[in-house]
């Protein structure tokens, strides 16, 4: 995504800042650091008029960046940007301390009279330092081999030393958090050289780590640890997002709520605890929901969906792992798109996992792709007759109650073409791969193709992220990934099913998904439920030519499978759809501070 407005950004400090050319605006308070000032009753709806991609979400760097920037150059002639940018910059700082671009902006709103606590400049201080050359040649070269062992001895050697310890700790943090032994990682951050003051920032780093490698126990503890520091209300999140593992609904609310009020603007953080509030306030409707997707699952009413290609081990462990979840009795399908190697005795013995005549095997002589081989599924009498498709990748770990999840979201949207999930990295610390997919405005894509006007920008919110769990939302979108997804057998006759010309994969899901918004069945993310993939997804796999040229192909057909005012109303109506319920979770939210 290009850059929203070229501008400066702010990091709050401890009791007020000037921006250049304008009012004193309330900042960070080490005493009550959740005390921003109350926000205006319309707020999503100046928002709205601001910035129209504001609704997309609150949670991606490069957005968080563009719009600082953006407030900052409207600071001067609206006192309410300013205050925006404060509590922008402060919530990024909880969220990424050492993130340079972020600390690049500060010298110059300190020369223009901003106030900035001293632990916040110390910090902002280590994130725009730079590392000697030589040693960031050489860590270019180790982190391009990906090798943990030596990355693991470079950072023994560089993070006790005092001056440049932290600045590598700032680079190298996140692949700390995937190195394979979570001991090791632990130890690297309590190694670092830091200054005098700066064991809250240490404290900070060390809570995420635990969130995202140590469990529940260590991480609460690590959480506690923040209360009295310029992190509080990171660990107050933290405590959050350990409820909601936990399933404590009511705990997690409770935990949001004071991060709501200080952030009104913040889409993910409303739409999250609107949900948790809704589903604590449905009350009986709610367990109502509950029990029909239970009975709808004990039916049948779903039939279960994968395909797989010369990946025996990778799909035998993928139905290990259905075996395992409660499918009621939903019967289960498998197509061999013409493996080669050891799949066909793999699916024969994986009939033993399940109950007698639930699995069924359909073996093809070639591959025929993926969007063939889903349409040669849905087109089974079997599959037909059912109400749901539930399609799964042949190289994913699933939770227990994955389709009862997705059968309750379409429950809840009776009208929603698919149901998709948070997509992750099966390995630690579960990045993301996916969540909700939107459409930009066509001026903020980046045009690549010169064969065809392109218009179809989607953007991808998260990808890399390792969430501590802000997009475990549910809403409408305007697509979601083909790697766990529930579609509605109603939606396929009515669009009409995969469209083989995007052979042998790519965009075959995202094209089926806009198809089936246009005809009244719009996607629907369920972010409660996540799943590990094996593998990352193609886009992300993409690099030789062969691959770039199969992508830039199929995006020249999906373009010209949608016409100029097909395109314009995608856009209109996704952005129209997520404004209106980024609108609705604010007056959920402000309900509930009302009776606190």
């Amino acid at each position: 995504m290009r850059g929203i407005a070229p501008g400066a950004a702010i990091i709050p400090g401890c009791r007020g800042h000037i921006l250049p050319g304008g009012p004193s605006v309330p900042g960070f308070d080490v005493d009550d650091p959740l005390a921003f000032p109350d926000w205006p009753e319309d707020l999503p709806e100046r928002l709205r008029r601001r910035f129209p991609l504001w609704a997309l979400g609150s949670e991606t760097p490069w957005f968080q960046l563009g719009f600082l920037d953006a407030c900052l150059a409207l600071s001067r002639e609206d006192p309410l940007m300013a205050r925006l940018a404060a509590s922008l910059g402060w919530w990024m700082f909880q969220e990424r301390p050492l993130c340079a671009k972020l600390a690049a902006r500060l010298p110059g709103l300190i020369q223009a009279g901003a106030g900035v606590a001293p632990q916040v400049k110390a910090v902002a201080a280590m994130a725009a330092a730079s590392p000697p050359p030589d040693q960031a040649e050489l860590y270019a070269h180790i982190d391009a081999l990906g090798d943990s062992a030596m990355l693991e001895d470079f950072l023994r050697a560089v993070l006790p030393v005092p001056g440049l310890g932290p600045i590598w700790l700032g680079r190298a943090f996140e692949l700390i958090l995937r190195l394979p032994d979570a001991d090791k990682g632990r130890a690297l951050i309590a190694s670092c050289a830091l200054g005098a003051g700066q064991e809250a920032l240490r404290e900070r780093l060390a809570a995420q780590f635990a969130f995202h490698r140590l469990g529940d126990q260590a991480a609460s503890r690590a959480a506690a640890r923040l209360s009295a520091t310029i992190f509080a209300p990171y660990g107050r999140l933290l405590d959050a997002m350990l409820a909601l593992r936990r399933g404590e609904g009511e705990t997690a609310a409770a935990a949001l709520a004071p991060l709501w009020r200080a952030m009104p603007w913040n889409v993910n953080i409303a739409c999250l605890l609107s949900g948790l509030l809704s589903g604590m306030l449905s009350g009986a409707d709610g367990a109502q929901a509950a029990r029909s997707a239970e009975r709808a699952l004990a039916a049948g009413d779903t039939a279960v969906l994968a395909y797989t290609w010369n990946k025996a081990e990778l799909i035998g462990r993928t139905l290990e792992s259905l075996a395992a979840c409660a499918l009621g009795g939903c019967p289960v399908f498998v197509l061999d798109n013409g493996s080669a190697d050891a799949t066909p005795e793999t699916l024969a013995a994986a009939h033993g996992l399940f109950a007698p005549g639930q699995l069924t095997v359909v073996s093809l002589p070639v591959n025929i792709g993926a969007p063939g081989a889903r349409n040669w599924l849905l087109s089974l009498p079997e599959v037909a007759a059912k109400r749901y498709a539930a399609f799964i990748d042949d190289d994913v770990i699933l939770p227990g109650d994955w389709l009862a999840c997705l059968r309750g979201a379409a429950a809840a949207y009776p009208r929603a073409g698919a149901v998709g999930c948070r997509i992750v990295d099966a390995v630690a610390p579960g990045a993301l791969q996916s969540a909700d997919f939107n459409i930009l405005t066509p001026d903020m894509g980046e045009s690549v193709l010169a064969e065809v006007p392109e218009r179809i920008f989607m953007c991808n919110n998260c990808a890399g992220l390792p969430d501590p769990g802000l997009f475990s939302y549910t809403r409408t979108c305007l697509s979601v990934s083909g790697c766990c997804h529930l579609i509605n057998l109603s939606a396929v006759r009515a669009a009409g099913p995969f469209d083989v010309a995007f052979a042998p994969t790519q965009f075959d899901d995202l094209e089926r998904d806009l198809r089936s918004w246009l005809a009244g069945f719009p996607s629907v993310f369920c972010g409660r439920l996540s799943v590990c993939h094996v593998q990352n997804s193609s886009l992300r796999q993409a690099s030789g030519p062969a691959q770039v040229a199969h992508i830039s192909g199929n995006k020249i057909k999906l373009e010209a499978k949608f016409s100029a005012s097909q395109a314009a109303a995608l856009v209109a109506q996704n952005h129209e759809t997520l404004w209106e319920e980024f609108t609705a979770a604010c007056r959920i939210a402000a309900a509930d501070a009302g009776r606190r």
